[in-house]
């Protein structure tokens, strides 16, 4: 049997890419045990030059905690490998789940520990796989969840790999006693207060009576949701490339063209890539029918995670609060980048010629604001002054960007809108020299 998980273990490690570093987690029951042997022999069989380490996260709930952080240091002893830790004050505030919290807390403190070619492997196995589907057929989950615990996955700066996943706990138990290991017993893992003690106890074992290949077939289901959920992930990122005019805007005409599943398909993907919170399925279907079913002449709003959606024309946008304020104002010497920082951007000023900000008629004080109503402009080549508003308007610009676009005013005359309009009269004529304005994220410069 020995030989059987060492060779499934090659099979796996054939299939992703050679780490330098293998770290695995160990918390010294019997599942990391086995694992941390099996990888053990591995390295003198097949990767001599593999640095294989064991770290032991500590999260200091039971009387025993400091024991079987002993005993996992001495095990990493008796097999020579380089042994490590952490320790995490796990106890979840009140409303938190302590099996999520005390989860969230072991994998931040792993991630500290990762490199670019590091590899960290834990112990699930083919019972944990099938737990974690019911759990998500329990909780109402769409085919995300329903995939399950992944087999390989991107973590940290590195990476996070499963190689048990196909691995009964049959062939656990029996690896275990051929070697003879010792492991530690967590006796929380027996309270039936938690949901997957729960069915590991008392459900999966009526299962198993009644069908022996229960584990087995919930395992390989997960296996064909994961495969569903990467088709339904990669069409949605086709949706989204040609429905995006930009990272925070979509195009509203593309996405009413396609099926309601797939505009939910593809706002999750959008608002994964902005970096926010998935939406409930609840939450999604109202704020997109908010969205895209409201009157033409209508900007519907939907807050959500650390921004809004807005609707606006035929466009729908990631809106980010600023705290700006009305009367905010600041001068500026044009020399310099001037950091707008509730905005996220500077602005600069880029010497040029034959367009822009005349340089020449910069003779007078540089203010720059905010809009705060009223003002108005007489844009290059048109007649007459026009109130920004109307300006605004024409150019379909969104009303809760107007607020947020800089005016350069000299000596108390507005000279730039940026980003969309000069005064008549101010700009740079051919050959002359000029300043070009424009805004850039902060963060690149």
């Amino acid at each position: 049997m020995s030989l059987s998980l060492l060779q499934q273990l090659h099979e796996w490690l054939a299939q992703h890419p050679t780490p330098t570093q293998v770290l695995v987690a160990y918390s010294g029951g019997r599942d990391s045990h086995v694992l941390l042997h099996l990888l053990s022999a591995y390295q003198h069989q097949y990767q001599p030059s593999w640095h294989l380490a064991a770290v032991h996260v500590n999260h200091q709930l039971a009387a025993e905690a400091d024991a079987w952080q002993q005993h996992c240091h001495t095990i990493c002893a008796q097999l020579q490998i380089p042994f490590t830790y952490r320790q995490v004050q796990a106890s979840p505030p009140p409303g938190e789940s302590p099996e999520a919290y005390a989860r969230t807390l072991r994998y931040q403190a792993l991630s500290q520990l990762m490199a670019a070619d590091t590899l960290l492997m834990t112990a699930h196995y083919q019972q944990d796989q099938a737990e974690t589907l019911l759990l998500q057929l329990l909780r109402g989950s769409g085919p995300q969840g329903l995939s399950g615990i992944k087999p390989y996955q991107a973590y940290g700066q590195g990476a996070l790999g499963r190689p048990l996943l196909e691995v009964s706990e049959a062939q656990l138990v029996e690896y275990a006693q051929q070697q003879q290991l010792h492991w530690v017993e967590d006796p929380s893992n027996q309270s039936l207060a938690y949901d997957r003690n729960y069915l590991r106890h008392q459900v999966l074992p009526q299962l198993q009576a009644r069908w022996p290949s229960a584990a087995a077939s919930l395992s390989r289901s997960a296996q064909l949701l994961a495969q569903s959920q990467a088709w339904i992930e990669q069409q949605a990122q086709q949706d989204l490339q040609l429905a995006q005019v930009t990272p925070t805007k979509l195009d509203l005409t593309l996405c009413q063209s396609l099926a309601p599943e797939r505009q939910q398909w593809l706002f999750r993907a959008w608002l994964q890539q902005l970096g926010q919170p998935l939406p409930s399925q609840a939450q999604l279907h109202n704020g997109l029918a908010m969205l895209l079913t409201a009157r033409p002449d209508a900007m519907p709003c939907w807050s959500h995670g650390q921004g809004q959606i807005r609707r606006y024309r035929q466009q729908v946008y990631w809106v980010q609060p600023a705290d700006l304020v009305a009367d905010w104002q600041a001068d500026w010497t044009l020399l310099q980048p001037l950091n707008l920082a509730a905005l996220g951007m500077q602005l600069l000023a880029e010497p040029c010629e034959g367009e822009g900000l005349a340089q020449a008629r910069i003779t007078g004080k540089v203010q720059v604001s905010f809009r705060q109503g009223g003002e108005t402009l007489q844009p290059v080549g048109r007649t007459g002054h026009h109130r920004l508003k109307h300006l605004f308007q024409e150019a379909a610009i969104p009303p809760w960007l107007r607020g947020r676009t800089p005016l350069i005013w000299v000596e108390g005359c507005l000279v730039s809108v940026v980003g969309h309009w000069l005064a008549e009269g101010w700009q740079a004529g051919p050959g002359q020299p000029g300043w070009r304005l424009r805004l850039v994220p902060l963060e690149t410069h």
